[in-house]
């Protein structure tokens, strides 16, 4: 019984709450706020049933939230190293040196921006070593282009 009192209390009392809404909102946010208040009923309710409504520990979820974002940024990273690799690879042999191997650092920025710190070129000819180098800091000016034989 003191259930279902409580449910005509809330039930009342959210339905004023509503009308007060409806009355300083206009019909501008009517919607918005009829949605918003019958979220709040069946809360209300819900938690009438159950007798309080217990939400996850924020500390939890922020910690899941942090491994999760350093899982995304890795994976972003690598997949930006190996695109920016093949590019390079490409750019080289289209211009006929042939790069044996390729090696990118790449660092993400607080402004979600990726930098190229470094880039480190191995070519089976050390005569291409000035092009390569030329190449490389025309399209990767802040980058340290290291050459390795």
């Amino acid at each position: 019984m003191e259930v279902f009192r409580n449910i005509i209390l809330v039930t009342c009392v959210i339905g004023i709450i509503d009308k007060i809404i409806t009355v300083m909102c206009g019909d501008k946010y009517n919607e918005q706020m009829r949605l918003i208040t019958t979220l709040v009923l069946i809360l209300a309710l819900a938690s009438s049933f159950n007798g309080k409504i217990s939400f996850p520990e924020l500390s939890n979820l922020e910690a899941e939230y942090e491994n999760n974002k350093e899982v995304v940024i890795l994976g972003y990273l690598e997949t930006a190293r190996l695109t920016i690799s093949q590019s390079i690879s490409d750019m080289l042999r289209s211009r006929g040196i042939e790069a044996s191997h390729i090696s990118i650092n790449c660092s993400y920025d607080e402004y979600k921006y990726i930098r190229i710190d470094s880039i480190k070129v191995s070519t089976k000819d050390s005569k291409d070593e000035d092009a390569v180098r030329s190449i490389l800091s025309e399209c990767y000016p802040d980058a340290d282009i290291e050459l390795i034989r």
